[in-house]
């Protein structure tokens, strides 16, 4: 459901997985995207751009926008140049990248920006940010989107997996990680990429994953090992971000899996020690200064 004076357009749809040399590239990622965009007509053509691929929150400022970015799945932030100019401190963007340092963040530019305010952006701290000029945003804003989302927690895990796994196995986590606000029930999660929980959960086991249902719990606390270390969050608002009744489930949860609580698991690495302990526990192993492989003899062709 959406907060109160914001707008939800779009649907998801089912993700694509491609592979060149060791890298691993995303198209039909469906993820929730959060605009802050004061020119109405800009953000009618954004919405255009972006939909029915992505679900799309509109926000009416800095306060709000911080709000759903930390209560809800938000994996990327659109603005243009008017609302990225705006305000001070914590009401502005270098403030909202200081809270929420793993955001993927989008700027729409006109083609003719003063030089002078394009510097001014980079000075404070936004130089990480992509920029796309608003006149190439109804072809090129989703692809770039996507690339704002490269570094998020999905890309990182499906990358970690990405050498040891079939398509079939590496597109439904990559849709599990993505869809997080959707992929809490396993039944339905399988039913939504068209397969039955037993015969995703078989194909899961054979090439040592755990049950679909179990996955998706780790892909729930994968994405907190990595909100949990942004100073905009709290163990409380990761909790609602992803689902959970309350901050004690959610501590009960992790503690479960990982025996830790939330400041223990930001104290041990964050989202490096919760990958290495789900690659770890199902036989993936890390050797010191080496990369992620599969420890396993047998290898099915698929």
């Amino acid at each position: 459901m959406a907060e109160p004076g914001s707008k939800v357009l779009g649907a998801p749809s089912s993700s694509r997985v491609f592979f060149a040399q060791n890298y691993v590239f995303f198209e039909g990622v469906a993820v929730l995207i959060a605009t802050f965009i004061r020119d109405s007509e800009v953000f009618r053509d954004a919405a255009a751009a972006l939909r029915p691929q992505h679900d799309v929150v509109s926000v009416h400022g800095w306060q709000h926008l911080r709000e759903i970015v930390r209560n809800r799945p938000v994996m990327a932030t659109i603005l243009d140049i008017d609302a990225a100019q705006v305000g001070v401190g914590q009401g502005s963007l270098p403030g909202f990248r200081r809270r929420f340092p793993h955001q993927g963040v989008v700027l729409l530019i006109p083609h003719r920006l003063d030089p002078l305010a394009l510097f001014r952006l980079g000075k404070s701290g936004v130089s990480d940010a992509l920029f796309l000029p608003v006149e190439e945003m109804r072809t090129e804003l989703a692809p770039v989107v996507q690339g704002s989302i490269r570094g998020q927690t999905a890309s990182l895990v499906v990358r970690a997996l990405s050498p040891y796994l079939p398509r079939l196995e590496l597109q439904a986590v990559s849709q599990a990680l993505d869809d997080i606000r959707r992929s809490r029930d396993a039944d339905r999660f399988a039913a939504r990429i068209g397969f039955s929980r037993a015969f995703l959960s078989e194909r899961f086991k054979r090439w040592g994953l755990p049950s679909i249902g179990h996955f998706l719990l780790w892909c729930r606390l994968l994405h907190a090992s990595r909100w949990l270390t942004e100073p905009g969050r709290s163990g409380e608002s990761v909790a609602r971000q992803l689902g959970y009744a309350n901050g004690a489930a959610f501590r009960r949860a992790l503690r479960g899996y990982t025996g830790l609580t939330p400041s223990e698991v930001i104290a041990n690495g964050g989202f490096d020690f919760m990958l290495g302990t789900f690659m770890r526990r199902y036989g993936f192993l890390r050797p010191p200064g080496g990369s992620f492989h599969k420890v396993r003899a047998f290898r099915e062709a698929v």
